[in-house]
């Protein structure tokens, strides 16, 4: 079982973070694996489109390789997440509903990387983005509507050195190929988070090629971002 990272990285000192997310088959996880990306995310909210079976987790972990796999979890309790951990042998899970700050610091005295997703409305309760921030590992910023593939105004975002409250932020909210460079050398997070946007219009899952693609503008805009 590999160990997800603790402490808060700083984003000066290592490549941007790249996470796929809704990795549900061991094409996808081949073709983030070959991309080299930090981190995977498996979806495991009931009747979201992309939710990953169960039975599928193993072998979708195995053809990872040095990929980080993530749960993406929404309104469970502790114990439901604890199970869901076990079961899959993940030590990372990003909470996506309306989960407390407590129930992720109970996650962390269980040995787990919290990732904690939040909206754009969010960004003005700042009593509930310092909750969290003494908790989370990451900040995943996405517009309202998480998982749409909608672009949000993310360029309106002021971070300090790739972080929120001191958490590094993933940017996440409808990235694709052609906004990719914007939104990293405007917004300058620690990482990215994308899903639609290296989909196949076909079939709804990974494209290789468009993950290739994707991440390579991704760093790309990183690498000519931290030269500015």
């Amino acid at each position: 079982m590999r160990k997800p990272p603790t402490r808060h990285t700083n984003p000066t000192l290592r490549p941007l973070e790249v996470k796929i997310c809704g990795v549900r088959d061991e094409a996808g996880a081949r073709a983030c694996a070959d991309a080299n990306v930090a981190w995977a995310g498996l979806n495991r909210v009931p009747k979201a489109r992309r939710c990953i079976d169960a039975a599928e987790i193993s072998r979708v972990c195995a053809a990872l390789g040095a990929v980080q796999p993530i749960l993406v979890l929404r309104d469970l309790t502790l114990d439901a997440i604890l199970a869901e951990v076990a079961n899959a042998g993940v030590r990372a899970v990003q909470l996506h509903g309306e989960e407390s700050p407590s129930l992720g610091a109970a996650l962390r005295q269980h040995g787990i990387f919290v990732a904690k997703a939040l909206h754009a409305g969010h960004l003005t309760e700042s009593t509930l983005v310092q909750a969290w921030s003494e908790v989370a590992q990451r900040f995943v910023l996405d517009g309202r509507e998480a998982g749409s593939g909608r672009a949000w105004a993310w360029h309106d975002l002021n971070l300090a050195d790739g972080r929120l409250a001191g958490v590094p932020v993933w940017l996440a909210g409808g990235l694709n190929l052609s906004n990719i460079t914007a939104a990293v050398q405007t917004v300058r997070p620690a990482g990215v988070d994308v899903a639609s946007g290296v989909e196949s219009n076909t079939t709804q899952t990974q494209d290789p090629a468009a993950i290739v693609a994707f991440v390579a503008a991704a760093r790309a805009a990183a690498r000519q971002a931290s030269c500015n």
